[in-house]
Formats: C-alpha cells, structure tokens, sequence
C-alpha cells in the first residue's frame, strides 16, 4: 500500500529487526491507518509453512468504512530479511466463505523464484 501521508499518518514500517510474530500487528497497523478503520481483531495467529519456508498464517476481521464487516486471512514469512505475505480478505457473509479455498489453493502453490 502506498502512503498518502508519510508525516502525519505514516504506516507502519518492516524492518530487519521486525520478527515473524510481529507480522500480524504490522498488517493490523497499515490497515488502520490506510483503510482508516477502528474496528480491527486477530482471531488466530499460528505457525505456517509459505513459500517453502517458516512463516505465520493468521486470521483477522475488520469493519471497513462501509460499515461492512469483513473477514480476512493472511500467511507471511521473512526469507533473507524481506517479508513476503499474502492476504485476502472478503466481505464476512457469503463471500469470504466461498472465495477461502481458491486462497488456500493460491498459497499453497506459491513458490518464490
């Protein structure tokens, strides 16, 4: 996500000290402040497997500015000190449900070249 106000509203930033079980509040704070919401909950956090590698997968949701409330899922993992993730969130009535599997398929053929 590009930043629209890097002095007064900056998002949150990886660095090399960040550590894998930081990456959660990192997307958690560049959602606040870009999507510009209050409304934000981690409901599961654990360890994964992404792009062959030791990474994080974690589950979340959110009330966007529609008022709507959304669901979401993400894995990341840090390899060679750049974070890679992947997300996909949905509206939580019907379509978070029907798209998941085609997410999970994505990640789970995602390799890194």
């Amino acid at each position: 996500m590009k930043e629209r106000d890097r002095k007064r509203d900056p998002l949150p930033k990886f660095t090399s000290s960040t550590l894998l079980i930081e990456i959660p509040e990192l997307l958690e704070g560049t959602y606040r402040t870009h999507k510009q919401i209050g409304a934000f909950r981690l409901l599961t956090t654990e360890p994964a497997k992404f792009l062959g590698q030791d990474g994080v997968s974690f589950t979340y949701e959110y009330v966007d500015a529609d008022l709507l409330t959304r669901r979401g899922e993400a894995r990341a993992a840090i390899i060679a000190g750049k974070l890679y993730m992947i997300t996909f969130d949905a509206p939580r009535l019907h379509y978070f449900d029907r798209s998941i599997s085609d997410f999970r398929a994505l990640v789970s053929s995602a390799r890194l070249r």
